[in-house]
């Protein structure tokens, strides 16, 4: 996934197999068993690496930003997404900024991403 342009931003729902023994033994003593055994299964969440978004933004006037952003927020990775958002606002059309900024805010009052608010408050978007 490196080599084709993607970054690791999230392993979740991991699933363990805990080894067998005679002591029965399934937890680890720390960590609520969270850390025992070995990880078979979860899910992967990769996303482009942000400077090929940045690119990509450039050639389809933000676009590319606005798909990120909202793959981000699903994945509730607002902070990223805010980054992101940042970076890439000179790459937006005009009008998109106020756009994001309302729909932020329909968002952050259904308390759907509250990591949002500081950056409301901040008036960045």
């Amino acid at each position: 996934m490196k080599r084709q342009g993607f970054e690791l931003i999230e392993l979740h729902r991991l699933k363990r197999y805990r080894a067998a023994n005679r002591l029965g033994i399934r937890h680890s003593l720390t960590g609520d068993g969270q850390r025992s055994g070995r990880v078979t299964y979860g899910d992967a969440i990769f996303l482009r690496k942000e400077d090929a978004i940045l690119r990509a933004a450039a050639a389809d006037e933000g676009a590319s930003v606005l798909r990120a952003a909202v793959a981000l927020i699903a994945y509730g990775k607002a902070d990223l997404a805010a980054a992101l958002l940042e970076k890439g606002r000179d790459l937006l059309p005009a009008d998109r900024p106020q756009a994001i900024r309302k729909a932020l805010e329909r968002l952050n009052r259904w308390r759907l991403i509250p990591r949002f608010a500081g950056l409301l408050k901040l008036g960045r978007y």
